[in-house]
């Protein structure tokens, strides 16, 4: 939803929304070959359900391609994880997950030395729903270094050990880097052009990118029955602009219960030669998931892809695209 920063992520909303204990014994996964990932589709979003085996119990963590991951407080004290000093100094405190069941698993993240910053959530944020009902988030540093496939068909997610000739139309993704031109440990948010209304945009890919929606927006709003649901983001300045340009375009005001969300519905989106059809744009108060983005001015979210399979080679910046039954 946001790629995070290198602040005290413990206790700061803002730092969320801008951005061997655990080794699994999974031999598959370790071996890079093609997995399914045990996930849920909740809302138009990929939860993974990994089994924890101390317990028994289910792990539920957010797939993020477009936030630096976290868990919750409150997983790390049901679970007893680590707490640890954040890895290259990073600041604040940060875990690891859990061991799981080898039969229900999920591989560690490849970055930032496997390990996740610990968010401790306050009052505004228990009573935000977006941040309701799972343990924590796989971002970036979970993504990085491998192949994945969304697959929007069926509702599942892959680890796969390459792309292959039959996954569609491909189209060239980027990472932002470091002065010396390397990519950034942990915070490898795809970026890609897209065009909307005639106009080039930068945007960055956000599977996760959510919206929550007041009961008569939800009807308003075409994607499903949920409240809290997949969308896709957009910077006010490119809204107002959207706006006077195209002053048809269907928009909505107020569509969430948290104040000043507003929505827009876009005619097509263009991603190199695939015309992605409509799709519905949010802002957020202040653009707050845009803080530490300058590059960007868009976050193209999962219903873009419904009815597609997404295939993302992280080692090759490649995505890949494929309508219909994979």
């Amino acid at each position: 939803m946001a790629a995070l920063t290198d602040i005290d992520l413990e206790t700061t909303r803002a730092g969320f929304l801008a951005g061997a204990a655990a080794l699994l014994a999974v031999p598959a996964v370790a071996a890079e070959s093609t997995v399914i990932i045990p996930t849920a589709f909740d809302g138009g979003r990929f939860f993974a359900i990994p089994r924890v085996a101390s317990d028994g119990a289910v792990m539920r963590l957010w797939l993020d391609t477009d936030g630096g991951g976290f868990v919750f407080a409150e997983a790390v004290e049901r679970w007893k994880l680590p707490v640890l000093p954040g890895p290259g100094g990073r600041k604040g405190h940060w875990t690891r997950l859990p061991a799981f069941d080898p039969s229900v698993s999920v591989p560690p993240p490849r970055g930032r030395d496997g390990l996740l910053p610990i968010f401790t959530r306050d009052e505004a944020d228990r009573r935000d729903a977006i941040l309701a009902g799972f343990d924590g988030q796989l971002g970036a540093s979970w993504f990085q270094e491998r192949v994945w496939m969304f697959d929007y068909v069926r509702r599942r997610v892959l680890l796969r050990s390459a792309l292959a000739g039959t996954d569609g139309v491909k189209i060239p993704v980027r990472f932002r880097t470091d002065a010396a031109g390397a990519r950034r440990d942990g915070a490898q948010s795809p970026r890609l052009d897209i065009a909307i209304g005639g106009g080039a945009l930068a945007a960055s890919l956000d599977i996760a990118a959510t919206v929550a929606l007041t009961e008569t927006a939800r009807t308003l709003v075409e994607s499903g029955p949920r409240a809290v649901r997949a969308t896709s983001f957009v910077r006010r300045k490119t809204f107002a602009a959207w706006q006077r340009a195209h002053p048809q375009w269907h928009v909505l005001r107020d569509v969430s219960p948290n104040a000043g969300i507003d929505a827009i519905r876009v005619p097509a989106v263009q991603l190199g030669p695939i015309d992605l059809g409509t799709a519905w744009f949010t802002t957020r108060p202040g653009d707050d998931v845009f803080e530490g983005d300058d590059d960007i001015d868009a976050k193209l979210g999962a219903p873009a892809f419904y009815g597609r399979t997404v295939s993302l080679d992280y080692p090759a910046g490649v995505l890949a695209l494929r309508s219909g039954v994979s």
